[in-house]
C-alpha cells in the first residue's frame, strides 16, 4: 500500500509530524517543512521565494509550477537559481487547471496520479471551517475578504469532486 501527505497551509498544518510512513510528501506555494516536492501556482510565490531563496526545500529535488508562475520566475531572473536546484516540471502544459482550484488541489491531484492508496491531508481547514487562514499569508498578501466564502464552496466541492473521480483511494482530510 502507498500513501503520501499533502501539506496545504491552513492552522492544521502543525498535525504533520514528519515524512515517517508515507511514499511521498507534496507541499502547496511555500511549505513550512522540506517536501519531496511542492507546488507553485502563483507568481506572487516566486516573487516571495526570489526575496527569500532558501524558503522552499524539496528533498526529492520535484517544483511543480503554473506557466504563469514560470513565467513570473523568468521576469526576475530566477529561472536559473532554480533549475540548478531542482527539477521543474510546468503542471498546465497539457492539463488545464480548473477554475478556482487551490495548489492543494493540484498537489493532490498530482499524487493521485502516483497511483498511491491513501493519501492523508493536512492544513485544508476550509474542508471543516470557514476559513481561508494560512501559512502562506505570512510572504504574500493574497487575502480578499469578498471572495473568501466563494473560494471555500469552490474548494470544498473541488476535494469532493476528486473523492468521487478517486473513489479507489482513501483521503484523510487532518484536523486537529
Amino acid at each position: 500500500m502507498s500513501s503520501a501527505a499533502v501539506l496545504c497551509n491552513g492552522p492544521s498544518r502543525v498535525a504533520f509530524k514528519g515524512k515517517l510512513g508515507y511514499d511521498y510528501v507534496m507541499g502547496c506555494n511555500i511549505p513550512w517543512t522540506t517536501v519531496d516536492g511542492t507546488v507553485i501556482m502563483d507568481g506572487n510565490i516566486m516573487h516571495a521565494w526570489f526575496a527569500k531563496p532558501n524558503l522552499i526545500q524539496c528533498k526529492e529535488d520535484q517544483i511543480f509550477v503554473t506557466k504563469q508562475a514560470w513565467r513570473t520566475a523568468g521576469e526576475l531572473k530566477f529561472q536559473d537559481y532554480i533549475e540548478n536546484r531542482y527539477g521543474v516540471i510546468i503542471i498546465d502544459t497539457n492539463y488545464k487547471i480548473p477554475e478556482m482550484y487551490s495548489s492543494g488541489h493540484v498537489a493532490a491531484a498530482l499524487v493521485l496520479n502516483m497511483y498511491v492508496d491513501v493519501i492523508d491531508i493536512y492544513g485544508c481547514d476550509s474542508y471543516f471551517t470557514n476559513t481561508v487562514e494560512s501559512f502562506t499569508s505570512t510572504y504574500v498578501n493574497d487575502v480578499n475578504k469578498d471572495s473568501e466564502q466563494q473560494r471555500i464552496d469552490a474548494w470544498r466541492k473541488h476535494w469532493n469532486a476528486l473523492q468521487n473521480k478517486y473513489s479507489e483511494v482513501e483521503f484523510n482530510f487532518i484536523r486537529l
